[in-house]
């Protein structure tokens, strides 16, 4: 934990706030101050550091209670106006297939930026997608269709149950 103060105090994200005689340390936030962050900057960097990476309409969801008024198109306006500082606090990952809208991610933290692309591919380091395996996907079509055959025998136990008047 000290490791941790002391490096958000050498970046300026924290300040030690302990009085004269104060039995413990304390400290403060001071991100807004050092990165001269609106309210709403702070509610939408902070979520983005919660969640991981989010959709707009994700951030809008989300950041309701902090930001009440907040609108899909301001969320966007405030990522591109985040992304386009110097330097940037957030970024927009590429949208991935499957996907409706394409992502965005705080760079605070330094090492935020690879996990994330690393948790989008095999480990290997491919740029491939992760796939299962061919001995995987037997498996789980196997697992469907005892599936599908147990759910077919509730529902004929549950006819027969109901044709007795018993249910």
């Amino acid at each position: 934990v000290r490791l941790v103060l002391e490096q958000l105090q050498s970046k300026g994200f924290a300040l030690h706030c302990s009085g004269a005689g104060s039995r413990v340390e304390k400290f403060t936030q001071s991100v807004d101050k050092a990165l001269d962050l609106s309210r709403e900057d702070i509610c939408i960097i902070s979520i983005l550091l919660l969640r991981g990476a989010q959709t707009p309409g994700e951030l809008s969801t989300r950041s309701k209670r902090a930001w009440p008024d907040s609108s899909l198109l301001a969320i966007e306006t405030l990522l591109n106006t985040l992304s386009t500082r110097e330097p940037p606090l957030v970024k927009r990952l590429e949208r991935q297939p499957g996907q409706k809208e394409s992502r965005w991610l705080q760079l605070l933290n330094e090492d935020s930026d690879t996990q994330e692309e690393a948790s989008l591919f095999n480990d290997e380091g491919n740029s491939e997608p992760i796939t299962p395996k061919d001995d995987e996907l037997q498996s789980l079509k196997e697992e469907v269709v005892f599936l599908r055959d147990e759910v077919n025998e509730l529902r004929e136990l549950v006819e027969e149950l109901m044709n007795r008047g018993s249910v």
